[in-house]
């Protein structure tokens, strides 16, 4: 690797998306956060997220213009023509669910745009269940049933049926409205929506992330039959079918970042 070589890497937490940009060395050249309720007051959110009693949600469209405003900054200060890959990683337990128009969307993105107009329509659900909704006592429930109690559901997933894990969040969804839930075609935990928007196309969740979800077969190494046919007989595919590693590349920068910000097509992971 070259010494003009620089690497991007991404956190999406609760309150707030961080940047850092380092060279070959490990020195940081950049550090730059997006505080959501100071730069995004339009979405009324409180440290990052709506609280209504015990559902936690966040504004996916709030972190589409953040992750828009992060690769700005690394392009005005003068770094985006160096960054040789870009790596992410974000709150766990959050989901986005995307539609259709979504999905075809972030493949053919305009730079004369912004990613938020762009992207407006792209999800079924606007607000992302994160790390802190405690609502879903009564699919967690459902889900100990489905495995054959909360001893199977733990030597499956890993986690006896816990309310702020994925599965189920994606069940509530389901059972909260019929007609959001058909237009539902892929679901992304928080990291891979993240590294979905940087390629411009639908990227696998990991695994580290997959277990947290109580949907994964921790020793199987996939998605459990079991527990998301029960959910929806589609859901296997929803969720992307298979899962990657933590540490593999899921695909290259888009045009529209690469273009925009003039950036190389480096490897995202």
């Amino acid at each position: 690797m070259d010494s003009d070589s620089l690497f991007l890497g991404l956190d999406l937490s609760t309150q707030q998306l961080k940047g850092i940009v380092i060279d070959s060395s490990g020195q940081i050249l950049l550090e730059t956060s997006i505080l959501f309720d100071s730069q995004f007051p339009e979405y009324h959110t409180t440290n990052g997220r709506h609280i209504n009693g015990n559902t936690a949600t966040a504004p996916v469209l709030m972190w589409v213009e953040a992750i828009d405003l992060v690769i700005s900054r690394v392009h005005g200060a003068g770094l985006a023509h160096r960054i040789r890959a870009i790596s992410g990683a974000a709150q766990q337990h959050g989901s986005v669910y995307w539609n259709h128009h979504g999905i075809e969307a972030i493949g053919n993105l305009d730079t004369q745009r912004t990613l938020r107009e762009q992207l407006a329509g792209a999800f079924a659900v606007l607000d992302s269940p994160v790390w802190e909704d405690s609502s879903t006592l009564e699919q967690c429930l459902r889900l100990e049933v489905w495995a054959g109690g909360s001893a199977e559901l733990a030597r499956i997933s890993g986690s006896a049926a816990f309310e702020r894990f994925t599965g189920a969040q994606i069940l509530k969804v389901k059972d909260q409205n019929s007609d959001v839930w058909s237009c539902v075609a892929r679901i992304s935990l928080v990291s891979s929506f993240v590294a979905s928007l940087l390629a411009g196309t639908m990227t696998l969740i990991d695994a580290s992330d997959a277990s947290g979800t109580n949907l994964y077969d921790i020793a199987a190494r996939q998605w459990s039959g079991v527990l998301c046919d029960a959910i929806d007989p589609n859901l296997r595919e929803m969720l992307g079918g298979d899962v990657t590693m933590a540490d593999q590349v899921v695909g290259t920068l888009s045009p529209y970042f690469a273009t925009k910000y003039g950036m190389i097509e480096c490897p995202v992971a």
